[in-house]
């Protein structure tokens, strides 16, 4: 019969307990480090987006929103507060929040930012499909996956100090 004997175990466990009751912390840091990175990319794409102001129509579509709805795109956009699932695992989500700056008759407290957000990237019958926050995403995910990356391990390395 094979004996095997491992060395050093009981060292491994107490360096792993030393990180009871920090994961958490750590994750959180982690996803909003990745988080960032997306919502930068975002940024960029909203600021990327064309201009064009006046109205569109079936046989003239939109291509860009007007310099206030862009401006009011900006100001809106931004992460959520830190929550944890039913799984466990830590979530933040990329927004826009609040209504434009221009009033109207159907909205008085202005066009809610998401109905904006929702026309540009699905389309309309007077706007064109302007995918820009998949763009983003599909681009920057590698850079956003390092970036997590790299934190976890610069917290598990001062841990480890």
């Amino acid at each position: 019969m094979a004996k095997m004997e491992i060395q050093g175990l009981a060292e491994y466990a107490q360096m792993l307990n030393r990180f009871e009751g920090k994961s958490d912390g750590m994750i959180k840091a982690a996803v909003y480090e990745g988080a960032d990175v997306v919502a930068d990319a975002v940024m960029n794409e909203i600021r990327a987006l064309p201009t064009e102001n006046g109205r569109g129509s079936e046989k003239h579509k939109l291509k860009g929103i007007s310099t206030v709805q862009k401006k009011d795109l900006i100001d809106a956009a931004g992460l959520a507060d830190m929550d944890k699932n039913e799984n466990g695992d830590w979530n933040t989500k990329y927004g826009f929040d609040g209504y434009g700056s221009v009033p109207s008759k159907k909205y008085p407290k202005g066009l809610p930012n998401i109905l904006l957000v929702r026309s540009i990237v699905a389309g309309n019958s007077f706007r064109a499909k302007n995918p820009f926050i998949r763009r983003a995403v599909n681009k920057c995910k590698p850079t956003a996956e390092q970036a997590m990356e790299k934190k976890i391990d610069e917290a598990i390395r001062k841990e480890f100090e």
